[in-house]
């Protein structure tokens, strides 16, 4: 509980706040994110609420340029396709909203990919590499096949690089499990499976 002049919480210890002492909190909007709800009047009526409108492209592209370390011509490839995704999104049960297939958060997680990934020296195709990334991202967790392919699509088109599922989850290697686990077999949905589980705890 906090209060004008202290805090007080479970352990039972006093806390005084600073004479300049704010406490600032954020919320989606709601109805634009799955699972965001209305808070109450009575509860927002403790905050002064300021409203944001969202980054235009222009920005965006600017702040993945200098937060990721991408060049331009990347970070505005990546804009494109989340602007393509919300103009072409579809509803699941998963996703709501025009941000379904793609929001700001996936976004910089897709940046963040390209920013913690060493260079590999000599030529590498780095639009091949984000479009494959973008892939894992954003169609490993739809429920459709025809929402990831429709993923593939606008990626093949901002991109210009053909995203083959078969191809990117057979990277996972097909050796012999370890001793414990020699009933585990490397079907095709169990490399896709490590493939996404270890991407998204890479970043």
């Amino acid at each position: 509980m906090i209060t004008e002049s202290c805090s007080f919480l479970k352990r039972k210890k006093l806390f005084v706040p600073t004479q300049h002492f704010m406490l600032f909190a954020t919320q989606n909007p709601p109805g634009r994110y799955g699972g965001r709800k209305v808070l109450s009047r009575a509860f927002r009526n403790r905050f002064l609420e300021l409203h944001f409108e969202e980054l235009p492209p222009e920005e965006l592209e600017e702040i993945l340029q200098k937060r990721c370390s991408l060049p331009r011509s990347l970070s505005v490839k990546m804009v494109s396709v989340m602007t393509e995704l919300q103009l072409r999104r579809r509803e699941t049960g998963v996703f709501a909203g025009r941000h379904g297939y793609m929001t700001l958060r996936d976004l910089f997680r897709w940046a963040e990919r390209y920013r913690r990934t060493p260079d590999p020296g000599g030529f590498f195709d780095w639009d091949q590499f984000l479009a494959n990334e973008g892939y894992a991202l954003l169609a490993g967790r739809v429920r459709r096949p025809q929402e990831a392919q429709l993923v593939a699509e606008v990626l093949c088109k901002k991109f210009k690089r053909q995203v083959d599922p078969g191809k990117l989850f057979s990277g996972v290697p097909c050796t012999v499990a370890p001793k414990g686990f020699e009933h585990l077999v490397w079907t095709a949905d169990a490399r896709r499976m490590a493939y996404l589980a270890a991407e998204s705890t890479s970043v």
